[in-house]
C-alpha cells in the first residue's frame, strides 16, 4: 500500500511538472472568423493573453488600409502560403505577453 501511493504521488509530482511546458505554444482562446467582410476575410483567429474582442479588432484594423505598425504596440509579421494566403501572427509585451494569429486571404 506504501508503494502504491509513493507511485501515485511520484506520478501526480511528474504531471504537474509536464504540464507548463506543453501548454506554454498553444493559444488559449480561439476567436472564429471575420463575418460580413468586404473582400477577402481573416479566419482562424487565436488570441493567448489577450480578449478576442481585442484580437478581433487588431485583424480588422489588420486587413483594413488602417493598419499603420507598430498598432497600439503590436508587431506583426506575415508569412506567404499562397497567391493570395497568408498566415499572419503578432504580438506586444503587453501583460507580460500577448500574441495572436489568424489567416487572410481569398
Amino acid at each position: 500500500m506504501k508503494k502504491l501511493l509513493l507511485g501515485l504521488a511520484l506520478v501526480l509530482v511528474l504531471s504537474i511538472a509536464a504540464t507548463p511546458a506543453a501548454a506554454s505554444g498553444g493559444f488559449d482562446r480561439s476567436c472564429g472568423d471575420q463575418v460580413g467582410a468586404m473582400g477577402a476575410p481573416w479566419t482562424g483567429l487565436q488570441a493567448d493573453n489577450v480578449s478576442c474582442r481585442a484580437a478581433r479588432n487588431l485583424a480588422d484594423i489588420y486587413v483594413s488600409a488602417a493598419y499603420d505598425p507598430p498598432f497600439h504596440n503590436w508587431k506583426c509579421r506575415e508569412k506567404q502560403l499562397g497567391p493570395e494566403d497568408l498566415k499572419v501572427k503578432c504580438k506586444r509585451p503587453k501583460n507580460g505577453g500577448q500574441r495572436l494569429k489568424f489567416f487572410w486571404g481569398a
